[in-house]
């Protein structure tokens, strides 16, 4: 299949059974109570809406949201922004998942460089320790590297949760330096591992929806519970350090109506907190 670029595309085009992945999907009705279909078509370039005037019978029930598509229709131009207004939309097998799928702003390579020197730069023994304990089994590394950090709004992409981790840690090591009473390499650990549980919380293939885990327990339980696993398998590890670690786990969303159990109450759990807020945001602006 020949596949044009989200990216590339100018109003005017006309696409003729062009591939994207399905990214959204959403039945709905016009002023005039007429069914339609709002879709989210995606590739590696972007995302661009679509809609489906006149829906034949059952077409809803014919797509899947994460998988691939094969559309025509005319590419306009709506309020400032390009939309496909589609004349026919069907199911396809995607050759090269890699070409559907946002990818982090930075080359994967120099994101695991990264990590590995921040982990070398960790003097705390058990910290390190931890962290190769965490990240150490090659299947679960493979999966943190390739997690997004969302569905939507802010690094939702592949390689988005290292991309945002590292983001938090820089964040966290720079106000460090100005903050005796923060432990430096704590809070560097925390931030690598306050995200870990979107590894299991998102899919990693099409729309990055929710797997049942992410639904029904939270990233944030998700990649508490996991830590706490790892440091059990370190025999001789102060409890006071996993009680500290684990609060600033638990509370980095800031606010319990965010979803954070407990609210930040030590010096590394606040800056995380802050540096978590700051990236995403940032990230997730415009």
């Amino acid at each position: 299949m020949t596949h044009l670029n989200v990216a590339d595309l100018e109003a005017g085009m006309r696409l003729q059974k062009a591939p994207f992945l399905l990214a959204t999907m959403e039945e709905a009705t016009d002023r005039n109570n007429n069914a339609y279909l709002k879709v989210t078509l995606r590739d590696r370039s972007g995302d661009l809406q679509g809609r489906f005037w006149r829906v034949p019978e059952g077409l809803a029930d014919r797509l899947t949201v994460g998988k691939g598509v094969e559309v025509s229709g005319h590419v306009e131009e709506y309020k400032g922004t390009l939309q496909i207004s589609l004349k026919n939309i069907s199911t396809c097998e995607l050759d090269d998942w890699s070409a559907y799928m946002p990818t982090a702003r930075r080359p994967q390579a120099e994101l695991v460089d990264e990590l590995q020197r921040l982990i070398s730069s960790i003097k705390n023994s058990w910290l390190k320790q931890l962290l190769k304990e965490v990240l150490g089994d090659s299947a679960f590394q493979e999966a943190f590297l390739l997690a997004p950090a969302a569905k939507s709004y802010h690094h939702a992409c592949v390689g988005g949760l290292l991309e945002h981790s590292l983001d938090v840690a820089r964040v966290v090591v720079f106000v460090s330096r100005r903050y005796p009473e923060l432990d430096r390499d704590l809070g560097a650990t925390v931030a690598l591992l306050h995200d870990i549980g979107k590894v299991d919380s998102y899919e990693r293939l099409g729309a990055f929806n929710f797997t049942d885990a992410g639904e029904l327990l939270t990233h944030i339980y998700i990649g508490a519970a996991r830590v706490e696993a790892a440091i059990d398998r370190i025999e001789g590890f102060a409890e006071e350090l996993r009680l500290r670690i684990v609060h600033a786990l638990l509370a980095h969303h800031g606010e319990k109506e965010k979803g954070s159990p407990v609210t930040p109450r030590t010096p590394e759990a606040i800056v995380v907190h802050y540096a978590d807020n700051l990236d995403s945001s940032l990230r997730g602006w415009g």
